[in-house]
């Protein structure tokens, strides 16, 4: 939304948007040589749009700049604890459990078909009668 200059002594225009107004084009970011997309304001205030206290950066200098950057690589770092390796009960190969003790291919087996993976893993070793012998 682009604020005109009368506009912004309305009190439900924000900082952010009042800089847009002020400082409608940006160029290039001061920090690197990537094309500027963000207006940071040096003492935090985004109501202060004093020349002095806006630079103009990239958004990956921008987040360096507040410390954004730090806490998002934190967060992506940290360990998920895994829940341990059980036996499937169809199966009985070790994995993780998704429902009622099945394994993935054991649930989705029985989701698909209707009936265990087990049962069908029987049926495909037993005999297969042939009209040569009869059995």
């Amino acid at each position: 939304m682009r604020v005109a200059d009368e506009d912004l002594r309305n009190p439900f225009i924000t900082g952010h948007q009042r800089a847009q107004a002020k400082f409608p084009e940006i160029g290039v970011c001061e920090m690197c040589p990537e094309p500027a997309r963000d207006r940071h304001h040096i003492d935090g205030n985004t109501l202060n749009n004093e020349p002095g206290n806006v630079s103009f950066l990239c958004r990956r200098c921008h987040m360096k700049g507040d410390g954004r950057l730090d806490a998002l690589v934190e967060i992506g770092q940290r360990k998920k604890p895994r829940s341990p390796k059980r036996p499937c009960v169809v199966c009985r190969g070790m994995k993780k459990p998704l429902r009622r003790g099945r394994c993935h291919a054991c649930n989705e087996y029985w989701r698909r078909h209707g009936i265990e993976r087990s049962e069908y893993l029987a049926r495909r070793t037993e005999p297969v009668p042939t009209p040569l012998t009869g059995q």
